[in-house]
């Protein structure tokens, strides 16, 4: 199977805005509740979360821009999780968000690591929105219609140039035995028939027959751990 990383949030609309607070101490201020790989619960400032969020999700050494869109992005996922559950805990895992604890971080950015605060969040319409992002794509973002069940604006597919001249890694092939790729998606090991039913615009794969069963290509992504539905 050869495939492109899945790409989820897509470049904004012209009335996306990106606002600072008129108070940059209410950002300071604003606390989250994070729960910790044991189970612990916490209390912490949303900028110090961000930090360790920018430190788990993305290396240091990446472009100033880069770790700035990070920042915001895993902001605003924050925030939002939050605005629509304000007891919700985020996890300090790919379930949420990667977190490196203060300790981790400093271990890590040495010098830098007062360098990724930011006081911005991304809004549309006047409210803030859930912030999907994604390591790299095929050329093209996709719809979160196809991958969250989400209709969103703001998350709908539009072309993303040069993926191809930003990273090395952007093609990975993913080996099988045959009893295990069946084993996999619980299906009939006699013979393998498989037919693309379905692609959405930006070439991922939306549904697909394997012998006599019909699934998603987000399904098929996460039944055989791939890393995207363009495979």
């Amino acid at each position: 199977l050869i495939l492109t990383p899945i790409a989820v949030i897509s470049f904004f609309k012209k009335e996306t805005n990106f606002n600072l607070p008129k108070n940059s101490q209410k950002t300071q201020e604003y606390t989250i509740k994070l729960q910790d790989k044991t189970g612990n619960i916490q209390k912490l400032n949303l900028e110090d979360y961000v930090i360790g969020v920018v430190a788990g999700e993305m290396p240091a050494s990446f472009n100033d821009e880069a770790l700035k869109a990070q920042a915001v992005a895993s902001r605003t996922y924050a925030m939002y999780k939050k605005s629509k559950n304000n007891d919700y805990d985020l996890l300090t895992t790919t379930s949420d968000q990667v977190y490196l604890t203060r300790e981790e971080m400093k271990e890590k950015w040495q010098e830098n690591y007062q360098k990724y605060y930011d006081n911005l969040v991304i809004k549309y319409n006047n409210e803030i929105i859930v912030a999907y992002y994604f390591a790299m794509s095929n050329g093209y973002t996709e719809d979160a219609q196809n991958v969250f069940n989400e209709q969103k604006d703001y998350l709908t597919s539009v072309e993303s140039n040069n993926e191809n001249s930003v990273s090395n890694n952007i093609v990975k092939t993913t080996s099988f035995s045959k009893q295990n790729f069946c084993d996999l998606l619980n299906i009939t090991c006699n013979n393998i028939d498989i037919n693309i039913l379905d692609k959405s615009n930006s070439g991922r794969i939306n549904t697909i027959k394997i012998n006599n069963k019909i699934f998603t290509g987000v399904e098929i992504r996460k039944k055989l751990n791939l890393r995207s539905t363009d495979f």
